[in-house]
């Protein structure tokens, strides 16, 4: 799955339904031998490393069967991104977590408690992203390969990924909004390069950006806000700045806006599926008022029990949003609705049928 080879959602969902994640990357790969993926350390092309990735699933053939669910842990190296490339080659599920996470005799054990109330084709999932969960106990999103490529495409489509932008990634890899918001993924599938930094102050990620002539930035809001006391960038290559969370606020848009000269676009969206962007040829106005647009046609929402401000809880479905999770039994009947919403735990506010504000947390 190219993203430039496909100009509509329609095409796009086709091509997702009928081939595999791991068959579009190996494609991207191969079409973009000369793009860059760097770290702290080293640069390597992408031909470098769909042949490191390669090795890589030579040995893991060896360790595991096809469909075996393995733990990869967050690097911000390349190093995590040759893993999980084998991993998906060798035909393994890798479990993707930021910390700690779940361990695979932990899987086991979740997968026999496991009682999920839809039907569900587990031998459809690509990966699985790991969350530390509530009172129930650690859960996993299972991402299947249509379902994720499709939610790649729509954000790679939405931030104008081009083989021209260089994409630099300093929050954790494994996160989903770093890995296919359009995250890492998205640069490979649109021939962009891709740069990994530690780094997580002001001055390193500065310097990461003059060093790679970094064109989009993604950023959590809770991690950016120390930065707006400093000077604002001068000449920065940087075009695109993604905040994402459910507290970004006007101050952010404006103080990232300015500190890069570049334009904000506000993210929400969560693991399981649902991604409401604003659009980079939205007015400020909209970005700076939080007004995100559920970036799949196919998208629902709707605002249960509304005040009479209008906020209510969000719940959301549509074609890259789960219908089930792999964890203890209550968390899919606490989580998701009979008829197939998922309660996403947060306040709301609907603008119009595909826009909605999220109230930040007080």
């Amino acid at each position: 799955m190219i993203v430039l080879d496909l100009a509509t959602e329609l095409e796009a969902a086709a091509h997702a339904a009928t081939t595999t994640l791991t068959s579009g990357l190996i494609e991207a790969l191969r079409r973009f031998p000369n793009s860059t993926v760097s770290d702290d350390d080293s640069t390597l092309s992408f031909a470098a490393v769909y042949e490191a990735a390669l090795r890589r699933s030579a040995v893991l053939r060896g360790r595991f069967a096809v469909g075996d669910p393995v733990v990869l842990r967050s690097r911000n190296t390349i190093g995590f991104l040759i893993d999980l490339l084998g991993y998906l080659l060798a035909g393994l599920r890798p479990i993707l977590t930021v910390g700690a996470g779940v361990s695979s005799a932990q899987l086991r054990h979740m997968r026999e408690r496991a009682t999920p109330e839809c039907d569900f084709d587990w031998s459809a999932v690509a990966l699985y992203l790991a969350s530390a969960g509530s009172s129930g106990g650690p859960k996993l999103t299972p991402r299947t390969h249509t379902d994720y490529a499709l939610n790649i495409w729509l954000a790679a489509r939405n931030a104008e990924l081009t083989p021209y932008d260089c994409y630099l990634v300093s929050i954790p890899a494994a996160q989903n909004y770093a890995l296919a918001c359009p995250g890492i993924l998205g640069a490979l599938l649109s021939g962009s390069r891709v740069a990994l930094t530690w780094a997580t102050d002001y001055d390193g990620i500065s310097a990461a950006i003059a060093r790679h002539r970094a064109t989009v930035l993604p950023v959590l809001a809770t991690q950016a806000r120390p930065w707006y006391a400093a000077a604002a960038q001068a000449d920065s290559p940087v075009r695109l700045v993604q905040v994402c969370g459910s507290g970004v606020t006007a101050a952010d848009v404006h103080a990232l806006g300015g500190l890069f000269g570049a334009t904000v676009q506000h993210s929400f969206g969560t693991d399981a599926g649902l991604l409401c962007q604003s659009a980079p040829s939205d007015d400020l106005a909209r970005r700076a008022a939080g007004i995100g647009r559920l970036l799949s046609e196919r998208d629902e929402f709707r605002i249960v029990d509304p005040d009479a401000a209008g906020h209510g809880w969000l719940e959301v479905r549509g074609p890259c949003t789960v219908t089930t999770y792999l964890a203890a039994p209550n968390v899919d009947a606490t989580t998701f609705t009979k008829d197939g919403w998922l309660r996403t735990g947060d306040l709301a506010r609907a603008v119009d049928e595909r826009h909605f504000v999220v109230r930040a947390p007080e």
